[in-house]
């Protein structure tokens, strides 16, 4: 199916993970995610890198066996899109300049937003994906060895979820989540 290219579609994303770290410093911005869950808000430690002596992750333990991936954990590795907007949530050792985002903007064909995550051990994990968009799109998201298609087309109004799959993830180790327009 294809579907026209957004224009300024506004996204916000978290996925929920089971027994996981994240590699990325993290903070809350988007309004339907609550504060202090998951790795939100917890302090940024230092992680050993498995198999490297004296290598170390900064990263983020979760609390409660879930991760929330939020425009202030992203990368942006073709420097179009934008985290923007206020969230509620502190930015932990200002990472992002003091600034909690609400969602990531800016998307056109082709745009990548990625997150690093450290899995402790292999097994299932629930993925949701939530997000509002003021044009139809498709996006991709791969999530290690799985590419999931994830058409949206209509706009949405607000953040819903589009997405919610069970996968199995083989490898421990570090993963690459990426959001592709």
């Amino acid at each position: 199916m294809l579907l026209p290219s957004p224009d300024r579609t506004r996204v916000s994303l978290f996925v929920w993970i089971a027994s996981l770290l994240t590699m990325l410093a993290s903070t809350h911005a988007a309004d339907p995610v609550p504060a202090n869950v998951g790795q939100l808000g917890t302090a940024i430690e230092s992680i050993p890198v498995p198999g490297e002596k004296e290598q170390f992750f900064k990263g983020q333990t979760t609390r409660d066996g879930k991760l929330y991936l939020t425009p202030n954990e992203a990368f942006f590795p073709t420097l179009g899109l934008t985290a923007k907007g206020s969230g509620n949530t502190v930015d932990v050792d200002q990472l992002n300049g003091g600034k909690a985002f609400l969602s990531i903007d800016g998307w056109n064909p082709g745009e990548t937003a990625e997150w690093g995550i450290l899995l402790k051990q292999p097994g299932q994990m629930q993925v949701r994906l939530m997000l509002s968009a003021k044009a139809a799109c498709e996006f991709t998201l791969d999530v290690g060895e799985e590419k999931i298609s994830v058409p949206v087309p209509q706009p949405v109004a607000s953040p819903t979820v589009v997405l919610s799959k069970n996968i199995t993830i083989r490898n421990p180790g570090p993963v690459r989540v990426a959001l592709t327009c």
